[in-house]
């Protein structure tokens, strides 16, 4: 009828409309390259209304940046390149960060070897969240407004050093004003250096508030370097360093896997340089946390140099160069996700999350005694009330597990219990580790299946390499299945006062458990753990010490001159303990009475 030809007449006209638009939708879409260029093709394709040259400080590259991120998302953009030169971060996108890399996937932004500048240094610079198989590659990084400042000592008075401003650095009194995105002010704490090393016996000196504009107030602390007739050690003419620490890293790595980061120097940062967490399969290749070169600075980071929290399978970090930090060189580590705070029934629990942490159904747990060390086991999540999310609902969840679980108390620590995300083939080798100023070299906390191979680590406040079960400060469960293999490690520990008490600078290399008063537990709770060929030269204290290791082997370690520093003031244990350790810093290799690990070749 006619009525049905005019439908279908209708009909066809729709059909081929919505053919043309698809025919130039895709001609559309095969005419978007597969990379532009920053600096001259942002106009061109239609991205932003001016191109982002180098080398202006008044040009905000941040929604420019941004806007080429949202369009490489959206078409699926291979490559992101830029014009060597100077760039500026000035106008955060939100709150806590300068630029989103938001589900990002197989995209490489290559920045030529540029230099980039953000304003406020406590914000996260590059946030790559939930990203897959994205590179960034060959810039730097440093602040405008640096997390820290030098000034020259003129003079000590009980717990106040009087200060002088030096040439191109804010005054230490600039700082009252800081504040983190949150509203509240950074940690503020002051070290200082002679000759560009910290004076020996001292260590990092908590600061009071406020600044004034000549003197620093000291917090007295029951740490030995906090006390008057130790600060009374420092002269006239020493360099102050201030820092306040705080806030996330320049470079944020949060979920996401296969995320490559190469050829990037961090020359400053509020708190951690770089950081990856609950990620797996990246890389990290020649990235570098350091001073600016060409400048006075004497250190880099307020806190670690390179750290991965919750990892994942299969992280590499390779070839890359860590100095003067303030806290860890390089870390791996596997916190608790929650505390038990009751056990409901054979197969529920209520818990705490920590760090808001996620553990989606089908995760397989496991729980820790927070007293002990041991571990007990767990199941795979079946449910949770309320419901799982990203980010989580709220920070308590009644968690339903697959089968019985044992008697969980309150207090008990939830861990992943699958290798595999517990750093399970992640490799750290061929890096420089060196000038830790008040930490460790290389430390791994609560994960398995790790080798540590082929590093020069020298000149660390603390140990070289720990395998350290806090059970205290950062809560995990035992490091398992870990090879220490070929590492070179020079002058561990001293002569600078150990920063962060006995327990982080046993040896240059050791393992241990420890409680939430930081004392040893009886158990071994630490398995398969092989220190195996590595060159151990001028450690302050011992070359290795292992305690609470059910199984392992010592073995081919090259041992050159050890306790050269029996002066270092050992605190922050019981008496007991303290009497055993001094005992034990006197030789080169040490396995505690509960632990089976044969020693071959001592």
């Amino acid at each position: 009828s006619k009525c049905r030809l005019e439908r279908f007449s209708t009909a066809l006209r729709y059909f081929y409309f919505f053919a043309l638009l698809t025919l130039i939708s895709t001609a559309c879409a095969q005419t978007r390259p597969s990379q532009f260029n920053l600096s001259r093709d942002l106009v061109t394709l239609g991205i932003a209304n001016r191109n982002l040259v180098p080398n202006n400080p008044g040009l905000d590259a941040t929604p420019l940046l941004q806007a080429a991120l949202d369009y490489a998302g959206q078409y699926k953009t291979k490559v992101i390149t830029a014009d060597p030169g100077a760039y500026y971060f000035l106008q955060p996108q939100a709150p806590d960060r300068y630029v989103n890399f938001y589900q990002l996937k197989d995209l490489t932004v290559d920045l030529q070897g540029s230099d980039l500048y953000f304003r406020d240094s406590y914000l996260i610079g590059f946030a790559l969240i939930d990203c897959l198989r994205v590179k960034l590659a060959n810039f730097t990084v440093d602040a405008q407004n640096l997390p820290f400042t030098q000034a020259r000592l003129a003079g000590v008075s009980g717990l106040t050093l009087t200060y002088q401003t030096l040439p191109g650095w804010a005054s230490p009194s600039d700082f009252n004003s800081r504040l983190l995105p949150d509203g509240s002010h950074p940690l503020f704490w002051a070290l200082v250096f002679r000759n560009g090393l910290p004076v020996p016996g001292t260590n990092i000196l908590p600061v009071t508030l406020p600044i004034g504009g000549s003197t620093l107030q000291v917090t007295n602390r029951d740490s030995p370097w906090t006390q008057p007739s130790v600060l009374a050690t420092y002269q006239p003419g020493d360099t102050i360093v201030m820092t306040g620490k705080g806030g996330e890293s320049p470079i944020l790595v949060s979920g996401g896997n296969g995320v490559v980061l190469n050829n990037i120097d961090v020359y400053a940062a509020g708190a951690l340089a770089v950081h990856l967490d609950v990620s797996g399969n990246c890389v990290l290749d020649h990235v570098r946390v350091m001073p600016r070169p060409g400048t006075d600075r004497l250190i880099s980071s307020n806190a670690d140099g390179i750290h991965l929290s919750f990892a994942l399978v299969n992280n590499q970090i390779r070839n890359c160069f860590v100095s003067r930090t303030l806290d860890d060189g390089i870390a791996l580590n596997s916190p608790f996700l929650a505390y038990v705070r009751q056990q409901l029934g054979t197969r529920q629990i209520r818990a705490d999350r920590r760090y808001q942490a996620e553990f989606p159904n089908g995760m397989y747990l496991q729980f820790v005694n927070a007293t002990t060390a041991d571990v007990l086991p767990g199941g795979m999540v079946t449910a949770q009330d309320p419901p799982f999310s990203d980010p989580p609902a709220e920070g308590t969840a009644t968690v339903t597990m697959d089968r019985d679980l044992p008697v969980v108390r309150a207090g008990f620590g939830m861990t992943y219990s699958d290798p595999d995300n517990r750093g399970n083939g992640s490799v750290i080798e061929n890096n420089v580790v060196e000038d830790v100023l008040a930490a460790r070299g290389i430390f791994l906390g609560g994960i398995t299946g790790v080798t540590v191979r082929g590093n020069t680590i020298r000149r660390t406040n603390c140990g070289a390499i720990v395998m350290h079960q806090d059970l205290a400060s950062y809560p995990t469960g035992p490091n398992t299945d870990v090879l220490i293999y070929g590492n070179t490690i020079e002058q561990a520990i001293g002569p600078a006062a150990v920063g962060t008490g006995v327990i982080a600078a046993i040896a240059s290399i050791f393992v241990l458990s420890t409680d939430g008063d930081f004392n040893l537990v009886p158990g071994a709770s630490n398995a398969r753990i092989d220190i195996v060929n590595n060159t151990i030269t001028d450690s302050g204290r011992g070359a290795i010490w292992v305690s609470n290791t059910a199984s392992g082997t010592i073995s081919g370690n090259q041992i050159v001159r050890y306790y050269q520093h029996p002066e270092l003031a050992s605190w922050g244990v019981g008496d007991a303990v303290l009497a055993q350790l001094l005992l034990d810093f006197r030789r080169p290799i040490v396995v505690r009475s509960n632990s089976k690990v044969q020693v071959l070749n001592p």
